[in-house]
């Protein structure tokens, strides 16, 4: 069985990909800045990162033409595989840091 889409999945999956290069590569740069707002930045970043996708694919979320389940899933699937992998990426990231600035403190 082929499902047939009006956009390109491979299109997708590149956007997000993008977006989880500039989020960690900015996630380090503030956690250098100002540790103690990095999850606030990666709050921001995710809200941005949704209006951008919405903007993207505007076209595609409010068509008048119907879209099946896969068609919406495979849409909305990797938006969250990679909300997962950002999410881990940042709490490691974070955790890692606060433990070796810890650790540079004199007792």
């Amino acid at each position: 069985m082929q499902i047939e889409l009006n956009y390109s999945l491979f299109d997708v999956y590149v956007f997000f990909q993008l977006f989880f290069l500039v989020i960690s590569s900015s996630v380090e740069i503030v956690n250098l800045l100002s540790r103690d707002n990095v999850g606030y930045y990666y709050l921001s970043t995710f809200v941005i990162k949704i209006m951008v996708f919405g903007v993207a694919y505007r076209g595609v979320l409010f068509s008048d033409i119907e879209m099946s389940t896969s068609a919406r899933l495979s849409l909305i699937l990797p938006l969250f595989i990679y909300i997962i992998f950002e999410a881990y990426y940042t709490i490691k990231f974070v955790i890692s840091s606060r433990e070796s600035h810890d650790s540079d403190l004199p007792e």
